[in-house]
């Protein structure tokens, strides 16, 4: 049964990040051009600090914020084991009305 297997077995790397000092209109033009609702944001050492949605972006815009960083607008990222299994990443995703689960090894 699908829920029993592991994150990992049904993932695959992430070519699809920003840096913090990326703008929100960079950050809204590259989800437009790749199709993608989030996207991860990463410092210079590449490490997860954050996560990027449209919804992040939409109030970022209405409060002023449209010129910014994604540093001013990210959300603190909740993330994954790749040991997890199927069922608990859904129960997360769930519980906390999340639309991805960054899966950091």
């Amino acid at each position: 049964m699908i829920l029993h297997m592991k994150i990992k077995d049904v993932t695959n790397s992430i070519t699809n990040f920003l840096f913090e000092n990326n703008s929100l209109l960079e950050a809204s033009n590259h989800m437009k051009v790749n199709r993608i609702r989030s996207l991860p944001v990463v410092n210079r050492d590449k490490k997860l600090v954050g996560l990027i949605t449209y919804r992040e972006i939409i109030n970022g815009i209405l409060s002023g914020k449209g010129g910014l960083s994604v540093k001013e607008s990210m959300i603190e990222p909740v993330s994954a084991m790749p040991d997890l299994s199927i069922k608990a990443a859904i129960e997360i995703m769930v519980n906390n009305r999340f639309g991805c689960l960054p899966v950091i090894d």
